[in-house]
């Protein structure tokens, strides 16, 4: 009887009267060593292994969930008594807002702040605007080649990327010169513009590393930088073109598209006390094959698997895991030759989005071929799409029709 008052009763006052325990008694400590004595004289085939059920539980819901492919909500908490079901109302879809402040120009470029605030672009009239995505209210910064007086002869730079760092407070741009820009924002939206010159050809690619405000940008003279928050170059690798480069969610490793074919991954750490860049491997040329060159790489979070972007209009857009191999390619991009970006976004980074030449912006669920859902409201390419990482149902897109385009799911209507 003693031992059914300890497994079962909850009460340790009740507990501790009936069987005249002293008040330091704890019965559930004692319940759990109690079950760990009991365990252990039994024979391992007549014992549960400690956690089974939880595992179970876990696996059928995880099971249940992955066969949802609108499965994109903020909820948290789901019932294995029900088949769970979202509907196409839970991802982006209806037109929020059309932005239109590049003079008709087009817009190359869309990134949004970690915060979701703030939404970046660039495009030919020279111009960084940041949106506040609330309220429409726009913020310019032009960007000019050259250091001519006469502004006839200024050179107006478009972005062809830009990243955020972690807190919002700087963003990183290139602009295919063979300066690294980068815009500091104060608490006004007011930006203050640094230029680093160091490469000696065009910037194609920069990323932020979660260490103390270092960045890297890589470049068509084969070269990649690694920066301090001041603009010292603190290391360099030399050897391939680089295209477009990928930081890791942890920030201390990287992935970079050399001349086109190959991908590198790094290490950023130190040698002999001094910051130094390590080639840990190199999936070497042609074994991944495309019919064009790869553009865009992203290293898709909590996750070894990359989303990976080849110039040309078939086999343009894929999933592949840590060695290169192809697990899924993304149908029904429509590009040519010119470079547009792809993005991951939703819950758990679940959907991948692109635009293209079609004009339509179109998402997938990562477990599947085929677009769930297209969206039309650009009159042409599609050049670059950003999904907010603080709002799941948020998308942008900027077109060479001079648009930036903020996309909701219609769920947000319904108070969901």
């Amino acid at each position: 009887s003693q031992l059914s008052v300890c497994l079962i009763l909850r009460d340790q006052r009740f507990i501790r009267k009936q069987l005249k325990l002293s008040k330091n008694y704890d019965s559930k400590f004692e319940r759990k060593k109690l079950f760990n004595n009991l365990t252990s004289l039994l024979v391992p085939e007549m014992g549960v292994p400690e956690g089974r059920l939880i595992k179970y539980i876990s696996s059928s819901m995880n099971a249940n969930l992955s066969q949802c492919l609108y499965h994109n909500t903020k909820d948290t908490v789901f019932s294995l008594l029900d088949e769970h079901s979202c509907t196409s109302s839970q991802i982006p879809s209806k037109e929020e807002f059309v932005l239109d402040g590049h003079d008709q120009r087009e817009v190359w470029t869309v990134a949004f702040s970690n915060s979701g605030n703030y939404l970046a672009s660039s495009g030919t009239d020279g111009s960084v605007i940041v949106w506040s995505v609330y309220t429409g209210e726009m913020h310019r910064k032009s960007m000019i080649k050259g250091t001519e007086s006469s502004e006839k002869n200024e050179i107006f730079l478009p972005a062809i990327q830009i990243v955020w760092n972690s807190d919002d407070s700087h963003l990183l741009l290139a602009c295919e010169d063979p300066s690294v820009r980068c815009l500091k924002m104060t608490k006004a939206r007011e930006m203050s513009l640094y230029i680093y010159n160091e490469h000696t050809d065009a910037v194609n690619t920069v990323g932020w590393l979660n260490d103390d405000g270092k960045f890297l940008s890589g470049s068509c003279d084969k070269r990649i930088f690694l920066w301090s928050s001041k603009g010292q170059v603190l290391a360099t690798w030399g050897g391939e073109v680089i295209s477009h480069i990928t930081v890791h969610p942890e920030g201390s490793m990287f992935t970079a598209i050399a001349a086109g074919d190959a991908l590198i991954r790094f290490r950023v750490g130190k040698e002999d006390g001094k910051d130094a860049l390590t080639e840990i491997t190199q999936i070497g040329k042609g074994s991944i094959r495309y019919p064009e060159a790869m553009t865009y790489i992203h290293q898709i979070s909590k996750s070894d698997c990359l989303l990976l972007q080849a110039s040309g209009n078939s086999d343009n857009l894929a999933l592949i895991d840590s060695n290169g191999a192809v697990l899924k390619y993304f149908e029904g991009l429509v590009q040519e030759r010119f470079q547009v970006r792809a993005c991951v976004g939703g819950r758990d980074d679940r959907f991948v989005s692109a635009g293209g030449f079609d004009g339509k912006v179109k998402i997938w669920n990562r477990s599947q071929s085929n677009a769930l859902e297209e969206l039309v409201g650009h009159s042409s390419t599609v050049n670059c799409v950003s999904w907010s990482k603080s709002d799941i149902y948020k998308l942008a897109s900027c077109s060479d029709d001079g648009t930036v385009r903020i996309w909701t799911a219609l769920c947000c209507n319904k108070g969901v």
